[in-house]
């Protein structure tokens, strides 16, 4: 949405806080608006929105068509002739699509956050497999930003139906790719279980599950004596990436380095970092300072010395995937996209 009514003054620690509960909160209001004890500054602080500036910026409120289709194709083979996409809206997200006549799940616009201007929403059954919103589009649009050794912020709003869980398979919830090397990505996966890793999926780094988030909040699943945020309310996911300036790692063997059975050669500029915030929570974060560190309450390390070192110098990020794909949902929910942003801190 264009019209937002909340301006971030610092992170806030839900269930941590002096507000009123997130059960106690009506539907649909923007969980940010309450007032919590604030988290940690430093180089724990959530990125500040800098108000402008943008490499990319999307509220859907442009979008008077009616349906997401008409983003992508204008066929009248559909059975409605659409707009021409390119022509009327330029650059922007569009979904996916199995063919030229159907998305590949179905997408609707709703009413954006806050109660005003356009949000997107994905309506996943039970037993499916797939979820891909493509921003922004054409890909090549965002202009060849080189992230190497620099550093780049991606923010977006999400809502998930109250109780509302990706599914035991876990998804790969965010993707920013990149071109200067097998055009891949890196991506946030989120497991119900285990809450967010990071994974650069090529094959140096062999699209290692790494380390988990060792703090809540989670988005979904089960976790006791935990923030879990699927309440059906607006929360705000923010993504920081650097890579490193150099690295030489390759991974020999392994799966996964949360369960230390990585081998690998190699070194980096440890220079890099890959962290996540959930409304202003720091929860996962990848960087030197933080390998074999245990934070306060938290389930685990925040990294081990693999998962800094894996992060590959790659070249331009150009475009971003939320989510990709989702690994069998297992009860149906819906997933609501609105406000999301990128830029350069």
């Amino acid at each position: 949405m264009g019209r937002i009514k909340f301006t971030p003054t610092g992170p806030s620690y839900y269930g941590r806080g002096t507000a009123q509960s997130l059960s106690e909160l009506g539907d649909g209001q923007d969980a940010s608006t309450q007032e919590n004890t604030p988290g940690p500054g430093g180089t724990d602080a959530e990125p500040a929105d800098p108000g402008s500036g943008y490499l990319w910026t999307e509220d859907f409120d442009r979008y008077t068509a009616d349906s997401p289709l008409s983003l992508t194709y204008n066929n009248p083979a559909c059975g409605t002739t659409y707009p021409d996409a390119q022509a009327t809206y330029g650059t922007r997200t569009i979904p996916n699509t199995g063919n030229a006549c159907q998305l590949q799940q179905p997408v609707s616009f709703i009413t954006g956050r806050g109660g005003s201007g356009i949000a997107i929403r994905s309506t996943l059954p039970t037993g499916y497999t797939g979820s891909n919103l493509i921003s922004p589009y054409p890909t090549y649009t965002l202009g060849d930003y080189d992230n190497s050794g620099r550093t780049i912020v991606m923010q977006l709003w999400f809502r998930l139906s109250v109780g509302g869980s990706i599914g035991s398979g876990g998804t790969k919830w965010f993707e920013a790719w990149y071109s200067g090397y097998n055009q891949s990505r890196m991506q946030t996966g989120m497991y119900p279980s285990s809450g967010f890793t990071f994974s650069d999926a090529n094959t140096d780094t062999g699209s290692i599950n790494r380390t988990p988030q060792p703090l809540d909040p989670f988005v979904c699943g089960s976790h006791p004596g935990k923030t879990v945020l699927d309440d059906g309310l607006w929360h705000r996911f923010t993504f920081l990436y650097r890579m490193n300036t150099s690295s030489t790692f390759q991974n020999v063997s392994g799966t996964n380095s949360a369960q230390q059975d990585l081998t690998y050669t190699g070194t980096s500029s440890r220079d890099g970092r890959l962290a996540v915030w959930l409304d202003g929570n720091l929860v996962a974060d990848f960087q030197q300072s933080k390998v074999g560190v245990t934070p306060a309450g938290g389930t685990g390390v925040w990294c081990l010395q693999c998962d800094v070192d894996s992060i590959m110098p790659r070249g331009w990020v150009r475009y971003f995937k939320y989510p990709d794909v989702i690994n069998n949902v297992d009860v149906g929910f819906t997933l609501d996209h609105d406000d999301f942003k990128v830029w350069v801190p």
